[in-house]
């Protein structure tokens, strides 16, 4: 899979991982895509990621708040 950054560069992914993710009582599998590239980010969330779990991104705290019960 080719992912396009913001520089317009598209670095080739080397790999995937499949990892359980413990998110508001409930674990979801969820697969991540491995890159060998120079990056501000540990991880990149999808959108529609983000929508599923109902996550309010904060950009200003660096923060993923998610509703739990």
């Amino acid at each position: 899979m080719t992912l396009v950054g913001f520089n317009g560069e598209s670095p080739q992914t080397v790999g995937k991982i499949q990892l359980s993710i413990f998110i508001g009582g409930e674990n979801k599998l969820t697969t991540f895509l491995a890159m060998d590239c120079p990056s501000a980010y540990n991880i990149i969330l999808a959108r529609s990621w983000i929508h599923l779990l109902k996550a309010v991104p904060s950009t200003y705290h660096q923060v993923n708040p998610f509703p739990t019960k």
